[in-house]
């Protein structure tokens, strides 16, 4: 699903060799999801997790109390903010952490920087391609093979208008009195060689941090045999 969120349309799996569109991938799973028996609450809040006994019981915000002998958590992930200056000045208005339709738009016939090397970012790059009028790759390492898929380094390869720029990281946003990103500036960590570009829109697809419970924790499941289970919370009884 995560997939489904970042991108216009998902790439071809096995199944699906054209790709699918974002929506679609998510209503299918949905129903999916449905015909195998899950009953979907929304909108709903757990609030508790007992695990002194088996099936568990998660305590949920309106009072309701529903058992289980697997408990998965996926709350989401947060986006590890790179370290730069100014940055936060320039979120939601120039800086963005994610490659939708919408962002596609603002970036028409425009200059992106992109920040990051692994798949995400190499997903953003393709989609991309076919709005910006140029899409700076900024990538920390040495080299994309190590944190990307081969298929996703043959698509920036084959477009004209993505250039991998690695060993380089933004060192500094500048923008105008009203708030407005005007330019980016970013060296090679090797050479110490310097670019500012007059780039309106930087898009950050660096690491991300997963949750727990909403605002810390990773992602985890519980079954009665064995707990994966990382946080504060115990561990369940042999």
């Amino acid at each position: 699903m995560h997939l489904a969120a970042k991108l216009a349309r998902a790439p071809g799996l096995r199944t699906l060799p054209t790709g699918i569109p974002r929506r679609e991938l998510t209503a299918r799973a949905f129903v999916q999801a449905q015909k195998f028996g899950a009953e979907m609450v929304i909108p709903a809040e757990a609030v508790g997790l007992d695990c002194s006994q088996v099936p568990y019981g998660l305590q949920l915000a309106d009072g309701r109390r529903v058992k289980g002998s697997t408990v998965v958590v996926a709350s989401g992930a947060r986006y590890r903010r790179p370290d730069i200056p100014r940055l936060r000045e320039f979120e939601g208005r120039d800086v963005w952490y994610w490659a939708s339709p919408i962002e596609a738009r603002l970036y028409r016939n425009e200059e992106v920087a992109l920040v990051g090397g692994g798949n995400s970012a190499g997903q953003s790059a393709a989609f991309l391609r076919d709005f910006a009028a140029k899409v700076w790759m900024l990538v920390r390492g040495p080299s994309l093979a190590k944190s990307m898929s081969q298929y996703l380094i043959d698509r920036i390869a084959a477009a004209d208008n993505n250039e991998v720029l690695t060993e380089t990281e933004i060192t500094v946003l500048s923008g105008s009195p009203e708030g407005q990103l005007e330019c980016v500036r970013w060296p090679n960590r090797v050479t110490g060689a310097e670019r500012e570009k007059p780039i309106r829109n930087v898009s950050s697809s660096s690491a991300q941090i997963r949750q727990r419970g909403g605002s810390r924790a990773a992602a985890w499941a519980w079954t009665p045999r064995a707990s994966f289970a990382q946080g504060r919370l115990s561990r369940p009884p042999a």
